[in-house]
């Protein structure tokens, strides 16, 4: 369990925003060992964590919230060196929460989003040594089919899974972020 729960109240910024409020506690020589739920598990010793459920708001078009937040993460994802595995779920998990929404009541879709932000903040504040990537990215030359199969020729699940949610979340955002994060993926997670 991450430190926070939300207020009901929020101060309104979008995931791109609201990612410049959340502190990084480590500098670039951070070296994670461990699962990702034990490593944040030590936010528990930064009380300015517990903030971070509240910097978003929900209560908008959920589809363009959950999009900002992919394409956000897709960011951080191909700043970072490290951690690689950790930032890959955050794109995978808002992407999966896309696919569940429909199955739930509004309010506790909405409620998952902001829990997915949480977790997507936590891995940013304790994995992450940079700042997200720019936005004005130029796409790859690489066309999806061929993403794929660099993907599978990888051969490892979390870099087709990580390409598959990279592709279907350009395929209804069509940012430059997701196909350079699908392409980097197999080069740099490879057989994770």
């Amino acid at each position: 369990m991450l430190p926070g729960r939300p207020s009901g109240r929020h101060t309104g910024h979008s995931p791109s925003a609201a990612v410049r409020y959340v502190g990084r506690i480590h500098g670039p020589d951070f070296e994670a060992r461990g699962a990702i739920v034990q490593q944040v598990k030590g936010l528990d010793e930064h009380a300015e964590f517990a903030k971070a459920v509240d910097l978003v708001d929900t209560a908008g078009d959920l589809s363009w919230f959950l999009s900002e937040l992919t394409e956000t993460c897709a960011g951080i994802y191909l700043a970072n060196p490290k951690g690689l595995v950790a930032f890959v779920h955050t794109v995978t998990a808002p992407s999966a929460l896309r696919l569940l929404a429909p199955y739930l009541t509004d309010a506790d879709a909405r409620l998952a989003a902001r829990y997915a932000w949480q977790a997507c903040a936590a891995i940013y504040a304790w994995y992450s040594t940079t700042p997200p990537a720019p936005a004005d990215l130029t796409p790859p030359a690489a066309d999806p089919d061929a993403l794929i199969d660099r993907a599978v020729a990888a051969r490892g699940a979390h870099t087709i899974k990580f390409t598959e949610a990279c592709l279907r979340e350009y395929a209804l955002h069509p940012k430059p972020v997701y196909l350079l994060a699908a392409v980097d993926a197999a080069e740099r997670v490879g057989q994770v």
